[in-house]
């Protein structure tokens, strides 16, 4: 669980670029600094597999409607599935909904039918076919962390990357300050061979077996 505050951040950052009365690098920069570096490394983590940040959204589907609007929080999908029976009870079941290119969308008629593929458009995703059941629609998606605001905000990082957020807002301390910044970025180092690690091994350890779906009437997609 996370429990770094961002005054525990902005005070490793004026230390490590000598400024601990603040006298330069004023609050406002400060945390837009760390607010800055704490989305980059959220997205470090999302793409070394990391599931800190995942969260479920159910949202029923509309007949003939094929584009609903992502939740206000969503930054990336991990999966996208039709609850096909026994919605919010412990006998479950789902059947997922893959992703698709536009052009893809050609090989399935346009007529309503149980979804086959979806892709994303703007701050939407839209179905295809449009569905023809009111049956619910579960995401499961990362979101995005919120800004901090508030010195005794907390970082919605797990612990043992917060440092990676303060080496982050430091190197842009020393851009603006136009100083060589290379102790940091050798601390840098370290975190991104550990992530770059991280994703290796989760690649190495997935399942390499097919995936086979039924055409549903419309055809394959893959």
């Amino acid at each position: 669980m996370a429990t770094t505050q961002l005054s525990d951040i902005k005070n490793k950052i004026t230390y490590w670029v000598d400024d601990l009365l603040k006298g330069y690098f004023t609050d406002p920069q400060l945390n837009r600094f760390v607010n800055d570096a704490q989305l980059e490394v959220q997205k470090q983590l999302i793409q070394a597999g990391q599931n800190y940040y995942v969260t479920v959204s159910d949202t029923q589907m509309i007949i003939g409607q094929k584009e609903y609007v992502l939740p206000s929080d969503f930054l990336h999908l991990h999966r996208l599935e039709v609850i096909t029976s026994g919605y919010a009870t412990t006998s479950e079941s789902t059947s997922p909904v893959l992703p698709i290119t536009i052009n893809q969308q050609d090989r399935i008629p346009f007529t309503l039918g149980f979804p086959q593929g979806y892709y994303l458009k703007s701050n939407r995703i839209i179905l295809i076919p449009s569905p023809d059941t009111a049956l619910y629609l579960r995401l499961t998606y990362s979101y995005k962390v919120l800004p901090l605001v508030l010195d005794t905000d907390i970082l919605d990082i797990p612990d043992e990357y917060t440092e990676m957020v303060a080496l982050l807002s430091a190197m842009d301390c020393f851009i603006k300050d136009n100083r060589d910044p290379v102790q940091i970025a050798a601390k840098l180092t370290v975190y991104n061979e550990m992530l770059k690690r991280e994703a290796e091994d989760r690649l190495q350890d997935a399942s390499r077996s097919v995936v086979s779906t039924g055409d549903q009437g419309y055809g394959a997609l893959f």
